[in-house]
């Protein structure tokens, strides 16, 4: 085992870890396990600043304003207030203690001028978690221009991130040259792929009380759980779902947020789509319980999008060995991922014929999905879990 450090966590996505997790949670979780003393920096927008443990976890939770589910100019303004609020909290409560390593993700970029102030204050190590790529997602939908003063401003940032990162974990091939295209000046050495991770997650049998609770009972479940955004655009998937109303056993379980999530449900109502249900939110143990109910996890990507990107929720799918059904855009590699794991089926966004094609493929062929399913999960052991995103990290900062 590495020795112990003082490891800083900053992070804008934890669940109180008291009743549930995520990737971020999971991670934190390991380096306990794995000996470390974890100082972790989380926001809060119902209450004042404070440290609480949540899970054996000493989080500190920082009043910002609200950073989920509100427009882009509100969730801008609540980014940028981000950096005084950390600065200033961390500065109050974590003054007296040394940091080794820091490490925190993408989004958001206005972590760079957090860390330019921490790592010259601790003169420690940062690891770069790349999770998403902001200015070109925007430039790529049409929310920003490219050549303007917002999008110069967070390509400022960007650069100024992995200038600072001692090692940046992508999430694919695909991440590792979109950095290099847009950054060729920048130490490549510090690039290395690093999966999405979560910790393993018991697997359940079939559970008819559950499958009744949700109205699932004798129906063929596609389930899609995770963020509903310009970015995921939605509309593909309920397209899906107009086409497949000729199968009367069909369920489309949807499970998230967003801010296309109100719009999708009054969508289904006005198109009559009597096989779709959606649920804003339900606990993550539940969640767990609920995935291995389903028969097929759903992945839809905007067609418009210009960034290589790796859904996270493929790590649940695969944790329950449950086979992919995705609709994506025409940069991302994950559509190799799906081919080279044999885990699942793929076609670009709009491409409904197709779509509906490798849906009607898995829907009457169990084997197929089985064999698909367990592909995921194999995978999912080698190179998706916690520990081995730990080990992978560690390796990578000794090397």
């Amino acid at each position: 085992m590495a020795r112990s450090m003082n490891v800083l966590f900053l992070t804008i996505a934890l669940p109180d870890l008291n009743n549930s997790s995520n990737m971020y949670g999971d991670l934190i979780q390991e380096y306990i396990k794995q000996g470390h003393k974890v100082y972790t920096v989380a926001p809060t927008a119902k209450e004042k600043t404070h440290i609480s443990v949540e899970n054996k976890v000493e989080v500190l939770r920082v009043k910002t304003l609200t950073l989920f589910g509100v427009g882009n100019v509100k969730k801008g303004i609540a980014y940028q207030m981000l950096i005084p609020q950390y600065l200033l909290a961390i500065k109050k409560y974590f003054s007296n203690i040394h940091v080794d390593l820091i490490i925190c993700h993408t989004p958001p970029l206005e972590f760079a001028l957090i860390m330019q102030v921490l790592k010259k204050k601790f003169k420690c190590s940062f690891y770069l978690l790349l999770r998403d790529y902001i200015w070109q997602d925007a430039v790529g939908l049409g929310i920003i221009k490219e050549k303007g003063i917002i999008c110069r401003y967070y390509r400022y940032l960007e650069k100024k991130m992995y200038q600072l990162a001692d090692g940046i974990g992508c999430m694919s091939q695909g991440n590792i040259e979109f950095v290099k295209y847009y950054y060729p000046d920048l130490n490549a050495a510090k690039l290395h792929i690093l999966d999405n991770f979560q910790s393993p997650q018991v697997k359940v049998e079939k559970d008819d009380d559950l499958r009744t609770k949700y109205e699932l009972k004798g129906k063929f479940v596609s389930v899609y759980g995770g963020n509903m955004g310009v970015s995921q655009k939605m509309e593909n998937i309920l397209a899906l779902a107009q086409a497949c109303m000729e199968y009367n056993d069909v369920i489309f379980l949807l499970i998230g947020n967003g801010t296309s999530f109100k719009k999708l449900k009054i969508r289904a109502q006005q198109i009559q789509l009597t096989n779709i249900k959606f649920y804003d939110f339900i606990p993550r143990d539940e969640y767990q319980k609920l995935m291995a109910q389903c028969n097929l996890g759903l992945i839809s990507l905007n067609e418009n999008l210009k960034i290589p990107n790796i859904p996270s929720k493929t790590i649940s799918y695969f944790n329950m060995s449950i086979p992919i059904l995705a609709s994506i855009d025409y940069v991302t590699d994950y559509g190799e991922l799906l081919e080279s794991t044999n885990s699942g089926l793929w076609s670009y966004g709009g491409d409904l014929k197709t779509l509906k094609a490798n849906f009607d493929k898995l829907y009457h062929s169990q084997d197929l999905r089985d064999e698909m399913g367990e592909n995921g999960y194999h995978y999912y052991c080698k190179n998706m879990t916690a520990e081995y995103a730990y080990h992978k990290i560690m390796d990578f900062l000794n090397k």
